[in-house]
């Protein structure tokens, strides 16, 4: 009797051994999986930052090109202001030698 007692000990044994490893590796295949798909959302924001890096670097190389059309403006500005300036200095003397004229 002693030794069936240990056979069925042994084979008890051996089914929890078989269940603990079973559960083990269905766990594996759980965490395997919970990797997978936080590399993949990894990849994905990865990518997204990519993206937006790109697109800070092109926003930064307009904003540049929009300063220094501003900044030819602002001159063009300057110089067509000071062009007026002379004109209507001319305007002025010329109406000045005419009423001078005039009189």
């Amino acid at each position: 009797g002693e030794l069936r007692q240990q056979t069925d000990a042994m084979a008890t044994a051996e089914k929890e051994m078989v269940h603990v490893r079973q559960e083990h590796e269905a766990k594996l295949r759980e965490e395997e999986s919970e990797i997978s798909t936080l590399s993949h959302k990894l990849a994905t924001v990865n990518n997204k930052v990519e993206e937006l890096q790109q697109e800070r670097d092109e926003l930064q190389t307009q904003a540049v090109e929009l300063q220094t059309r501003v900044q030819q403006a602002v001159t063009e500005n300057e110089a067509l202001q000071e062009e007026r300036e002379g004109l209507l200095q001319e305007l002025e003397s010329v109406r000045g030698s005419r009423e001078s004229l005039s009189q």
